[in-house]
């Protein structure tokens, strides 16, 4: 409830205040500066400014401005850039960039001309939400996208704000919170006018709804997220992550159908992963996600398991399996665990492939990702 309470809270639109935020003190100014040293560094500076900016805006709003277009450059391919790099390096690319933003906004630009820098941290925010989430870091990831839902608000954009609500989505569902999940899911959809955000947040919804068990509403969920896609005629605020591709669509789909026992939706599951890794592997450079590519693997092999088809299991995940260390990601560890717990049920506990698939997840999710920044 308090968290519910503060993320409402937040986003009240403004009335009558005053820019520039006071997000940097004479003793404590905000430098446009990496961070050079370990991971949880990084995150822990990252999640400082967001959590000083969303305390900050409480006193603080916004007015009219033109569009920074090298900012907003920057961040747009930030974004795209994101689909095929490992986490830890853009998370810094992307801090550094929203010190610098929130710098401007602080010191360099008179109270009227905020709206789109805002704009650009909220594309910021997303990003080092990804990131965090993506390194094994929910909590900082949250108040990232509660950061990132700020701006957006403050920037005046219904779309991207949509967007935030189905990140806090998406990580209340790697948290295991899932009716908190589909309540931000469904939160999300009075701001989805435009883009691809009607269409995330049903798929969102979709997940949210299979992972509590309803199979009728996943079904329908996801029925209203193809009409979304259907009916949708506008672009996005941004590319790479701001997108929703149809690879994802289809990547969603199945990730959301592997959750309920009945074997006709693992075959659809199924179906529905292999169109993704077709679509992803045959996508442009601003739509392929290469993380989410490999997580489609999994979920491939999680509905060969559903199906009891185990010779497909480790071919489905071998692609996932031999992906370095340095460029693991938490859901690849947490979907692979799921997968492993299935295959050490009564079913196969007599199987040796079973037992050689859960001794590679184990192997691949003890080993750790990289600490330090290079």
């Amino acid at each position: 409830m308090l968290r519910r309470d503060r993320r409402l809270a937040s986003h009240q639109a403004p009335v009558a205040l005053e820019l520039p935020l006071q997000l940097g003190t004479p003793a404590n100014p905000v430098r446009d500066s990496p961070v050079i040293g370990s991971l949880a560094a990084l995150v822990a500076a990252s999640t400082s400014d967001a959590t000083a900016l969303i305390g900050a805006a409480a006193v603080a709003g916004y007015d009219h401005s033109s569009l920074p277009a090298q900012a907003y450059a920057d961040a747009d391919c930030l974004a795209t850039r994101y689909l095929t790099s490992a986490p830890a390096p853009i998370l810094a690319e992307a801090h550094a960039q929203r010190r610098h933003v929130l710098s401007v906004l602080h010191d360099r630009i008179p109270p009227g001309r905020a709206r789109d820098l805002y704009l650009v941290a909220a594309l910021l925010s997303g990003i080092t939400a990804y990131a965090c989430l993506d390194l094994g870091y929910p909590d900082a990831a949250m108040t990232q996208a509660d950061a990132g839902l700020l701006c957006a608000t403050f920037a005046g954009h219904d779309a991207l704000r949509a967007w935030m609500f189905g990140t806090q989505s998406l990580i209340a569902r790697f948290q295991g919170r899932y009716a908190e999940a589909l309540d931000l899911a469904r939160e999300g959809l009075a701001y989805a006018t435009t883009g691809t955000a009607l269409e995330r947040l049903r798929c969102g919804e979709a997940q949210s709804l299979a992972c509590l068990g309803d199979r009728a509403g996943t079904l329908q969920a996801l029925a209203l997220a193809d009409e979304a896609r259907e009916q949708n005629a506008t672009g996005d605020i941004a590319h790479g992550l701001f997108t929703f591709s149809e690879a994802k669509h289809a990547y969603y789909a199945g990730s959301a159908l592997i959750w309920l026992p009945d074997p006709e939706e693992a075959r659809i599951a199924e179906e529905q992963s292999e169109r993704a890794i077709a679509l992803f592997a045959a996508g442009s450079a601003d739509e392929r996600n290469v993380a989410d590519e490999a997580l489609a693997h999994v979920y491939l092999g999680t509905a060969g398991v559903i199906l009891g088809d185990l010779d497909r299991v480790l071919d489905a995940i071998r692609p996932v399996l031999n992906i370095p260390p340095d460029q693991r990601i938490s859901w690849q560890r947490k979907r692979l665990a799921r997968l492993g717990d299935m295959l050490g049920s009564d079913p196969f506990q007599r199987s040796r492939l079973a037992r050689d698939v859960r001794e590679e997840i184990a192997a691949f999710s003890e080993a750790p990702p990289t600490a330090e920044l290079v």
